[in-house]
């Protein structure tokens, strides 16, 4: 799975269109929808008030998952609740060989060819998307999340 429009940077930020986008930093996360009968993800950040986070931001990012093999998440996903209330701890890939692991992430360059994408989250949870074939996309909003 290869990222489209824009590149991860150590592990919890964006770089889209040249602009540097601190994921754990900078914004909260507003949205997690896991669908597992199509094996599709949306992961939505909103930006953060706090005094230190640049106005001149983005209102939004979303990560845009579609066409992946398969999801696996832990907890098991019939414990999972889809929603915000989550900080990320990692965004990043995996190696396919990795299948069993949900901890843990390497840049693009170092997963090998077809990598999974695994996001980790700062309670322990994570979700990892199989799949050489499936579509990872960044969206910038200048709408917050649900507006």
């Amino acid at each position: 799975m290869k990222p489209i429009g824009f590149k991860l940077v150590d592990a919890y930020a964006l770089e889209v269109q040249g602009v540097f986008l601190d994921l754990h930093n900078d914004y909260e996360l507003s949205e997690v929808c896991a669908e597992f009968g199509t094996n599709s993800l949306r992961l939505s950040w909103s930006r953060s008030v706090e005094e230190h986070v640049s106005p001149g931001l983005p209102l939004a990012v979303h990560l845009i998952v579609k066409g992946a093999k398969g999801m696996r998440s832990l907890p098991p996903k019939d414990n999972w609740e889809a929603g915000g209330g989550r900080t990320l701890s990692f965004v990043g890939f995996l190696h396919v060989d990795q299948a069993q692991v949900m901890t843990g992430c390497v840049d693009y360059s170092e997963a090998g060819q077809g990598p999974d994408f695994i996001v980790g989250f700062e309670d322990e949870s994570a979700l990892k998307i199989f799949g050489s074939d499936g579509i990872l996309e960044a969206e910038l909003s200048e709408v917050g999340c649900g507006g």
